[in-house]
């Protein structure tokens, strides 16, 4: 019986695949050695790529992270404002008048650098939930009396702005004494016509035949306004505005306690005047902040508003005032 022999594969064929079964070796092991040196470490080219993804990243997210940032701080601003405005309707109700902007009496006769200096937002401390204050202070006496120490060195979270940058205390000279006041970011509004007429040789004087320093707004020297006199409108009337300062700025450090008594100027601090907002070559008792572009403000009948530093300056002035007539479009 005849048996078939297998004549085998063609040795071309043989040596081909031990070639290739070779190749495919030396790339593996070539694989194998390219990850071992990559688990030990990044090339600088994919170092540079991916800090190049991070950075653009970073630029497209922070601008968007600040402007929320600020967005809450206005609205946490906005708030606190909204609760004095609101602290003056519950005033007003309750004694039929607005606080007057500041106290000032010399032997019994109205005087502007009188005592005992207590202003608006002294005052209005019951109707910020703000009783135990209110009653430890004496307000028959000065503002700079030991008794009102405590007084003096308290700070009212509601009178202050997240945006911020004012420092806690205001430090004041009387009688070569140096002495501190508390700090607030927003001020009253005595009108349109600048404080230096408060003082007994400012120009224009604004000091009339009663002694009285009148303003054209909703405080001033022992003002007594009662919202009925608000003859251009409520919501057109602006009543409390921010005074916001960062450390270059020629505005004067606000303070909500008053004015310390024989200071000539310094009511500058308690009270504002409608001519200007974040001017850098303003007068010291204007208006800013620290919100890009404007300020907050209240108005007569209670609402806060965001106003642009570059309103109108005649419409400004208007807004600052309580009977004058004004023509006030819109802002």
């Amino acid at each position: 019986m005849n048996v078939g022999v297998d004549d085998g594969p063609h040795p071309a064929g043989f040596f081909a695949q031990i070639k290739l079964s070779q190749s495919v070796n030396r790339l593996m092991a070539s694989s194998q050695m390219l990850i071992s040196r990559r688990r030990h470490g990044f090339s600088i080219l994919e170092v540079l790529i991916v800090l190049g993804i991070v950075i653009l990243l970073l630029s497209l997210i922070l601008p968007a992270l600040v402007s929320i940032r600020e967005q809450s701080r206005q609205a946490r601003c906005k708030n606190s404002l909204k609760q004095v405005a609101l602290a003056l309707h519950n005033y007003e109700s309750l004694c039929r008048v607005l606080p007057p902007g500041w106290i000032g009496v010399t032997n019994g006769s109205a005087d502007p650098l009188g005592e005992s200096g207590f202003g608006w937002g002294s005052l209005l401390l019951p109707c910020l939930d703000f009783q135990g204050v209110y009653s430890r202070t004496n307000f028959e006496k000065p503002i700079d009396a030991s008794v009102n120490l405590g007084t003096t060195q308290t700070k009212i979270s509601v009178y202050s702005c997240s945006s911020s940058v004012s420092e806690y205390v205001l430090q004041l000279d009387r009688n070569q004494t140096s002495f501190p006041l508390p700090v607030s970011d927003y001020v009253a509004v005595f009108g349109d016509q600048s404080l230096d007429g408060c003082d007994p040789t400012g120009e224009p004087n604004l000091i009339n035949a009663d002694g009285e320093c009148r303003g054209t707004g909703a405080f001033y020297h022992n003002s007594k306004v009662h919202f009925t006199d608000f003859l251009d409108g409520m919501s057109t009337t602006f009543v409390i505005g921010e005074r916001a300062l960062d450390w270059e700025s020629p505005l004067a450090q606000g303070t909500w306690i008053g004015t310390l008594p024989e200071v000539p100027g310094s009511v500058k601090h308690l009270l504002g005047s409608t001519t200007g907002i974040n001017d850098a070559t303003g007068p010291p008792d204007a208006f800013g902040s620290q919100h890009p572009g404007g300020a907050m403000f209240a108005s007569g009948e209670g609402s806060v508003r965001f106003v642009s530093e570059q309103i109108d300056s005649q419409t400004f002035r208007a807004l600052g005032t309580i009977r004058g007539r004004d023509p006030v479009i819109d802002f």
